[in-house]
């Protein structure tokens, strides 16, 4: 080391001098360094305590030691922590245990299956000793209830994952992949976890119409519904992550009671007789009045309601007595309203079980002779007004009123009430019938302006937070924090759902649905979805309708013509669907209407032609996108599906082509037409990519494609009739052109090289093999890309050249996504290349595809 640095040292002190402290020589230093430190130390650590000592330090490990399950704990429960912002699934635990006479070191161990978590180097477990493992450390040491902080606990984490009540198995693995221990354990899930589900979600609602105090997002909602056959208890669960909401212990939701209505029967004195103030008490005798049915009147015009009973004109003041039923003692509900509407001429004091309640029209102090202070020409309906409560009594109650006329002379008398009660019942918390929905809103005040309430079941208060429009994770769980679903949505899975005004709704709640997939959402079947009910529409499920083939670009030689294909056991009526293209307008989706009652057979075939069906339009040959959506009564749908396509040769069709690889579908140019019948195989040729060195092992530049002619014709890649060369390019840094007189003859490879000179450093090509070379700054991409070689097509009214591919290859470096990419990982820099393994077959493909030793043109 003094030889190593010394200079340095001596340089320092040249410059710096000695700042504090007294002189010294390094080599001096260093020597005490070791003599008073670093020999002790290591006496201490190898001999004292090392292996032949007293034993502190162990032997060296050898191979795997036991370590065994002491302990987990999969449900904590509700009450194992007081922090509300902390789920207490976060305080479960696997505890493992050395039961070795000796300490365990497992560095680089690993917990996989149930949980994910890989031990940090020194991670040494004392012998006979525990320790524990959780999702979340910080949790663990908050918990009420052993083992918790402050016990002097070895513990780790956070682990990912949570140990689900469904039941699972974890494993304990070695650093060298060897199994050290297993456990499984069995289910036992709450019933919130076996029969609460998310059923639909709006994430991005559409802008409403005309004026309004809400944003977009206040019109977002989440429905749950309960898939089970008993009443479901929603206390505790809640919503986490975008979304934010938690059920009551209580509920509270209220009911509408109709007490009196306008044609109800009334005891009446028109005797203008005064009759003081027992009339209005409950215990009156008034079996010698007169009855009849409201509306009691005296009046020439029609009513808003039926006139039943005619009253004599005369008296300055009416009475009028009737009964009414109130079902049940006013204190079992958490609140009563009462509200009262009036058909009245001229004006009215009210008594409900001789308590004035309320008055209209007539000032205070009145006595039986008292006007009213109002003059009514028409009466109308007027309320309905709040009255109070606060004397209503279970079973029989009496409503007393009495109407004043405005003057002696007045030509008209009219009386007639209705009356209701709205009750709020509290429970104890929110609960769900059998297969009954519920809406968890955004805002319940924008939610009420765009839906009908009637039937649906509103979550008490909102939900904070937002679903994003982009897509997220979703969590919803059971009172005791464990996970009921868990999952991430996204937006392009339908474009109708991201601000088109339709729901994402599941498929089938009562399946084992991943949620984080396509496949188990479709659109709403009704513009605005479904909140509170089931989806019940008649659009058939995403994919069983597809554009399957089209011609584009047809000259004279044949129209246009779009085939649509049915992907299922049974026919479906596309009668009354449109077609369009470019662009997602409503004009632009609705140029064509399919014709009323078209429909296509179980696995059949619908064309549809320029000439004879959709004349107004026709498909762009430098490509666009065509649509197919849904409508009912020219009310556009949900069901959309779309298929973009590029410029294509004059005659020659796309059509759907499928990856098993991947399980997808491609949109390319076919080999055959084939209008009405099962595709073709895609048109391969005349060139191909061949090769695709795009991670070299030692120079970025070279790098290359191979291109191969499998034609029996000589192809030139220069159009001199269009002035334009061929084109080869990537996804976006950069694009090469063919010069002028460049041809590749049958069979003949060429290179395409990002540096010339790079290229030859590393690889040798055949003699008299051509080399073409791009520049400025691109290259191809070490962690994929698409490259593609086109030839030239037309040329649009704008000036604009499109090109036309030939072949087109997505590859990949093995690794995107991780643990999910097909591609061989041998040609990400590690010394092989990519070879097409079948020239003649699709290539854009991986199973077409293979890593070996680089062969430019050998």
């Amino acid at each position: 080391m003094i030889a190593q640095i010394g200079t340095e040292v001596d340089a320092d002190k040249a410059k710096w001098g000695v700042t504090f402290g007294s002189f010294r020589y390094f080599q001096a230093e260093m020597n005490m360094l070791i003599k008073n430190y670093l020999v002790p130390k290591r006496n201490t650590l190898y001999i004292t305590h090392g292996p032949s000592g007293t034993g502190l330090l162990p032997e060296a490990q050898v191979g795997n030691p036991v370590i065994v399950l002491r302990d987990y704990q999969v449900n904590p429960g509700a009450n194992i922590i007081n922090d509300p912002a902390i789920s207490p699934q976060e305080c479960e635990y696997v505890e493992l245990e050395n039961p070795n006479s000796y300490a365990v070191d497992i560095s680089g161990w690993k917990l996989t299956g149930g949980v994910e978590f890989t031990f940090k180097p020194g991670t040494v477990i004392a012998s006979h000793s525990s320790l524990y493992v959780c999702p979340n450390v910080k949790a663990f040491l908050m918990r009420n209830e052993s083992p918790k902080g402050g016990e002097g606990l070895f513990v780790v984490g956070d682990y990912d994952g949570h140990l689900s009540n469904w039941g699972e198995t974890v494993n304990l693995l070695a650093a060298d992949g060897a199994m050290i221990y297993t456990f499984s354990y069995a289910a036992n899930p709450s019933d919130q976890q076996r029969y609460l589900r998310i059923s639909e979600m709006m994430y991005h609602p559409s802008t409403p119409d005309g004026v309004t105090a809400f944003e977009d997002e206040d019109f977002e909602y989440i429905e749950l519904k309960n898939i089970g056959t008993e009443s479901l208890s929603l206390v505790g669960v809640r919503l986490t992550d975008g979304a934010s909401y938690a059920f009551p212990l209580t509920s509270s939701y209220s009911e509408k009671l109709d007490l009196l209505d306008y044609t109800d029967a009334w005891k009446y004195d028109q005797t203008d007789t005064d009759l003081k103030v027992s009339w209005r008490q409950s215990g009156y005798d008034d079996a010698g009045w007169l009855s009849g049915a409201g509306l009691l009147y005296v009046k020439p015009s029609d009513l808003p309601e039926p006139k039943n009973t005619l009253l004599m004109l005369g008296p300055r003041t009416f009475y009028f007595r009737t009964h009414f039923n109130f079902p049940s003692a006013p204190s079992v509900y958490e609140s009563v309203e009462l509200k009262l509407s009036t058909i009245l001429d001229d004006g009215a004091v009210v008594y409900l079980n001789g308590q004035e309640v309320f008055r209209l029209g007539v000032s205070e102090g009145q006595t039986h002779s008292s006007l009213s202070s109002r003059l009514v020409g028409d009466a109308v309906v007027e309320g309905p007004f709040v009255i109070p409560s606060d004397n209503l009594v279970q079973g029989d109650n009496i409503l007393a009123v009495e109407v004043h006329q405005q003057s002696d002379s007045s030509s008209d008398v009219v009386w007639g009430c209705q009356l209701q009660a709205i009750v709020t019942i509290q429970t104890a918390g929110q609960t769900l019938q059998p297969e009954q929905h519920l809406v968890i809103c955004k805002n319940a005040e924008a939610f009420a302006e765009r839906y009908d309430l009637t039937g649906i079941l509103i979550a008490d208060g909102n939900y904070t937070g937002n679903l994003s429009n982009s897509g997220e994770m979703i969590n919803l769980e059971d009172m005791t924090g464990s996970t009921i679903q868990s999952f991430s949505y996204k937006d392009g899975w339908y474009p109708v759902t991201d601000g088109g005004g339709f729901s994402l709704t599941v498929i089938d709640t009562t399946a084992a649905n991943d949620l984080s997939k396509k496949s188990s959402w479709k659109p709403s079947s009704t513009l605005g979805g479904s909140p509170g009910q089931a989806d019940t529409g008649s659009i058939p499920l995403p994919g069983s309708i597809v554009i399957n083939e089209l011609l584009a670009h047809s000259h004279d030689v044949a129209p246009d013509w779009i085939e649509l294909y049915n992907t299922t056991d049974q026919p479906i009526n596309i009668g009354g669907w449109y077609i369009g293209d470019s662009g997602s307008t409503d004009e632009a989706l609705m140029k064509y209407q399919i014709p009323l009652g078209t429909i296509i057979p179980a696995y059949g075939f619908a064309v549809f032609y320029e000439e004879t069906d959709f004349t107004d339009f026709a498909f762009s040959v430098n490509g666009e996108t065509a649509y197919l959506t849904s409508a009912v009564d020219g009310q556009l749908g949900s069901y959309r599906i779309s298929e973009s396509f590029s410029a294509s040769p004059t005659g020659i069709a796309f059509g759907r082509y499928y990856k098993a690889s991947t399980d997808s579908y491609n949109f390319v140019l076919m080999s055959t037409n084939t209008p009405g019948a099962a595709n073709a195989y895609p048109l391969v040729g005349p060139l191909v990519i061949s090769e695709i060195m795009y991670h070299p092992p030692q120079l970025k530049d070279a790098e290359y494609v191979e291109l191969l002619n499998i034609s029996n014709e000589t192809v030139h890649l220069y159009d001199v009739a269009k002035g334009a060369g061929w084109k080869f390019a990537d996804d976006g840094g950069f694009e090469f052109y063919f010069p002028a007189d460049s041809a590749i003859a049958p069979g003949e490879r060429i290179l395409i090289v990002k540096n010339p000179v790079a290229f030859a450093s590393e690889f040798t090509a055949a003699a008299g093999t051509q080399i073409f070379a791009w520049s400025g700054d691109g290259n191809l991409s070490n962690s994929g890309e698409e490259i593609q070689l086109s030839m030239p097509g037309d040329i649009d009214s704008e000036g604009t050249r499109y090109y036309i591919r030939i072949d087109r290859v997505v590859y990949s470096d093995g690794s995107h996504p991780e643990d999910a990419d097909p591609w061989p990982v041998a040609a990400d820099g590690n010394g092989q290349s990519l070879h097409r393994i079948d020239h003649n077959a699709y290539g854009n493909d991986v199973l077409n595809w293979t890593a070996a030793a680089p062969t430019p043109v050998m």
